[in-house]
């Protein structure tokens, strides 16, 4: 997963931030949405997550800021460095925007970026001005992804041991946790119209949650041990270690 985010970056992302605060600022709810699709789709297979998984996920997966909002951060890093009075283009940045009706601007993220502007203006004030910018941001971002389908809340970190795993098991493991994975008769019900009761102990639904809860299937173990526990999980599932 790691390398296929890290080429999807290098050749795909490269060119979406691509002197993003000089047109990312006009670009309508409609582009903005085009442009995430095609982001999503990169994520889903990275993840091996299917269609129907909802975008949060995938970006929570993954660690990946949307495309607009991380558009929208690299816009208000580059007003907050033109506002260095040594910058070339600090004169634009700081001309107030015109009286005619323009729809957007960078400048307007003027009052976004203002508590974060240092008292001096040396390389290391700038960088960790930059630094602390970044983590709000990403912050703020992050904590308006919704709740996970299985947990009902925000996820966990996914355990590193999970990078052990083979990819087939990842991307199953990956699944289980959207709440849609091929494996589970709740995602065949909605699918191909298969019946959704565990083919084990016949109760319905087969879903994520069951798979800890199944009685002919007895363990300690919980859903959110698929964040904490992976190879964990991944044993009592049956899948490839």
């Amino acid at each position: 997963m790691k390398t296929i985010v890290t080429t999807y970056k290098a050749i795909g992302r490269s060119i979406i931030n691509y002197a993003a605060p000089i047109w990312s600022p006009e670009l309508s709810d409609t582009q903005w949405r085009n442009i995430q699709t095609r982001q999503n789709n990169a994520l889903r297979i990275a993840t091996g997550c299917h269609s129907i998984t909802h975008p949060d996920h995938l970006h929570d997966e993954t660690t990946m800021l949307k495309v607009q909002q991380h558009n929208t951060l690299l816009t208000q890093q580059f007003l907050l460095t033109c506002l260095n009075p040594a910058h070339p283009t600090h004169a634009i940045a700081t001309t107030p925007l015109p009286h005619r009706n323009i729809r957007t601007d960078f400048r307007t993220h003027l009052n976004a970026v203002s508590n974060f502007i240092p008292d001096n203006w040396d390389p290391p004030s700038i960088r960790a001005a930059l630094s602390e910018l970044h983590q709000h941001f990403v912050h703020v971002s992050t904590s308006s992804l919704a709740p996970n389908r299985v947990l009902n809340v925000r996820p966990p970190p996914i355990h590193d041991s999970e990078k052990s795993l083979p990819r087939d098991t990842r991307c199953v493991l990956s699944q289980l946790r959207s709440g849609w994975c091929s494996i589970l008769m709740s995602y065949q019900a909605r699918t191909v119209g298969s019946a959704d009761v565990c083919p084990a102990c016949q109760a319905s639904p087969h879903d994520t949650s069951h798979l800890f809860n199944c009685p002919s299937h007895p363990t300690q173990l919980s859903a959110i041990d698929l964040w904490s526990r992976p190879i964990e999980a991944a044993q009592h599932i049956g899948l490839r270690v």
